[in-house]
């Protein structure tokens, strides 16, 4: 509705029952919404710059989503203290200046920041900052995007400062100020996620440990040198995830002992590790995810995988790898071998792939210089057998060639280009 500019409605109750509201891409809207919205729980307002939001009888909100607005309108209106008393999740993008109506909530009701339970703050260019340089204590989630002027609280450095009760902590893309994270701050975090934060160079553990932590993405943070020099002690840590990473030089210290529930490793593209902390993995690893780290591959004799590992995927150059994998180099548990982009790859190790006793799937792709398999037959336990852009290979299976089709011929689906081979 792109020419609607107002409310024309008749005085006293109007959608006694409305429970969601979405306003989108009414520019010349102006005004307030109504205010006797009695039953609203969710209000979207997005690309309306000029409608200023007055919802003092609407108590049931608890929820917000202010997107390319100017949200100090918002913050001019007393009626935010009936605001700040119900919400619990905020969602803001595109918006400013944002700091003034976390400070206009804040004044209007002292409980604010012990109330707003999500908040995710997007795309907004002007400083961002919280009253007093507190995150509010009672969030559980906080998502920060696209915001070089966020100000991330210094207190977290301070060892009285302690956010017990947030879970997930999301930053990405270009939070400037933040530099390093001390992880005890967040006794109770199960999800940590940073990406694109250029000067975030490290953590640090001065407690520990870390009870409830689950998931630790980090994603291209060019400066990200280090984890924890003691490591980091999450006992219940089973997916972790580096990548993009290229001055990072090792993966946290102790990991088969402070991380015995690690259940998923990829590291992608982090240069600089050439090998696997105290040579040891933690034991009930069951899926391992290499890519672009020709160093990490290229050490590869001193990987020491765990007998718990099912899945293994590699990806990457390997300039240096002509024949795979080496006699035992892969545990026999694994069930899902994946080779991809091989570039000097000539053969497969007979000793090696005889090893594999429980390999189900196994799939090579790009792999330009690998023109036969192994001598003896692939391992009988495989199902399916996947090729792609091998170009020499799948030449010779088309062709159903006597050094390759009488070693793959008991394997149940075989397939070569994305098509199914018989």
């Amino acid at each position: 509705m792109p020419i609607w500019e107002e409310w024309s409605l008749f005085q006293g109750d109007v959608f006694p029952r409305l429970r969601n509201l979405s306003i989108i891409n009414c520019r010349r809207l102006i005004g307030d919404l109504p205010n006797h919205l009695l039953a609203l729980e969710f209000l979207h307002i997005k690309g309306c710059p000029n409608l200023v939001s007055s919802l003092s009888r609407s108590p049931a909100i608890h929820r917000i989503s202010i997107k390319y607005c100017e949200s100090h309108k918002l913050a001019q209106h007393p009626e935010l203290e009936e605001l700040s008393r119900s919400v619990r999740s905020l969602d803001i993008e595109g918006c400013y200046p944002v700091k003034s109506m976390f400070e206009a909530m804040a004044m209007y009701n002292s409980h604010f920041t012990t109330c707003l339970v999500n908040l995710s703050i997007s795309s907004c260019s002007f400083a961002i900052s919280f009253p007093g340089g507190f995150l509010p204590t009672s969030l559980k989630t906080l998502k920060i995007s696209h915001c070089m002027k966020f100000e991330f609280p210094s207190t977290m450095n301070h060892n009285q400062y302690c956010h017990v009760l947030l879970e997930s902590l999301k930053i990405t893309e270009s939070c400037e100020s933040l530099t390093s994270l001390r992880m005890d701050a967040f006794p109770n975090l199960k999800t940590l996620h940073i990406e694109g934060c250029e000067n975030f160079a490290s953590f640090s553990v001065c407690k520990g440990p870390l009870q409830q932590l689950d998931e630790v993405n980090i994603r291209n943070c060019v400066n990200f040198t280090s984890f924890a020099k003691e490591g980091l002690p999450a006992p219940c840590l089973s997916i972790l995830n580096v990548s993009g990473c290229n001055n990072l030089k090792s993966l946290p210290n102790k990991m088969h002992s402070l991380l015995p529930k690690l259940k998923s490793l990829l590291i992608d593209d982090c240069s600089e590790i050439e090998s696997f902390p105290q040579g040891v993995l933690p034991s009930n690893l069951s899926s391992l995810e290499i890519r672009n780290c020709d160093k990490l591959v290229d050490h590869r004799m001193n990987w020491n995988l765990p007998a718990s590992l099912s899945k293994l995927l590699i990806y990457g150059k390997c300039e240096n790898v002509e024949s795979f994998p080496e006699e035992g180099l892969l545990p026999s548990s694994l069930t899902y071998l994946s080779l991809t982009q091989f570039s000097s790859l000539q053969k497969l190790d007979d000793k090696g792939m005889q090893n594999l006793i429980s390999l189900e799937q196994f799939d090579i792709a790009n792999c330009p210089s690998l023109e036969s398999l192994t001598e003896e037959k692939l391992p009988a336990s495989l199902i399916k057998l996947t090729i792609k852009e091998c170009h020499l290979l799948e030449e010779g299976i088309h062709m159903k060639k006597v050094e390759i089709w009488p070693k793959i011929a008991h394997i149940r689906v075989i397939c070569v280009a994305d098509k199914i081979i018989t």
